[in-house]
């Protein structure tokens, strides 16, 4: 585990390592994430120079898993994540890259970024398939399994490429905690 703060300075700091990859091959990484306090923080991930993610103003959240499905062009690639917190500190944990079976994650439709709207949470999408339906779920509890999950958006793509998915009313800091999910169909 890392706690990744960056003592008023007032920019980024950075984690980064270069893997062995195959050129071809898709990926999955993953990492557990925390902001315990809602004060300005920042956290930016990118994949050989392609960034993934990246979230100003995060709101203060218990641990988050965070995926991405992702494809390497070469031998070898630049994973790098960045971080600002000024104040206090953002945790960082389980970081990992594994191959997918599925082969090239290009085709894989993933989660490039996450804003509010008021009470609704706004999900950007890339590698959105024509002819798919996409649906952002929700839960208060990560033990149940997803066919429990309470559907709070859906989307139906009519066109391929990057999507927007806005789930209208989905957060409010009288509810409990929330975890999502972007499922496919």
């Amino acid at each position: 585990m890392a706690a990744l703060g960056t003592s008023g300075s007032g920019s980024l700091g950075y984690l980064s390592q270069t893997l062995s990859t195959t050129a071809g091959v898709g990926y999955l990484l993953s990492f557990w994430a925390n902001n315990s306090y809602s004060d300005p923080a920042e956290l930016l991930v990118s994949w050989n120079g392609t960034t993934l993610l990246d979230t100003t103003n995060l709101v203060a959240t218990d641990w988050t898993n965070i995926q991405f499905f992702v494809s390497a062009a070469g031998p070898a690639t630049a994973l790098e994540i960045g971080f600002q917190d000024d104040y206090d500190w953002l945790g960082l944990d389980e970081i990992s890259v594994t191959p997918t079976n599925t082969g090239v994650a290009s085709t894989v439709p993933g989660v490039a970024s996450f804003s509010l709207s008021g009470d609704n949470l706004v999900l950007t999408g890339t590698n959105g398939q024509s002819g798919w339906t996409y649906y952002v779920l929700a839960t208060t509890n990560l033990a149940l399994p997803l066919s429990q999950w309470t559907p709070v958006a859906t989307n139906f793509l009519s066109a391929s490429g990057n999507f927007t998915i806005t789930a209208t009313n989905s957060v409010s800091p009288k509810r409990s905690q929330q975890f999502y999910i972007l499922k496919t169909q």
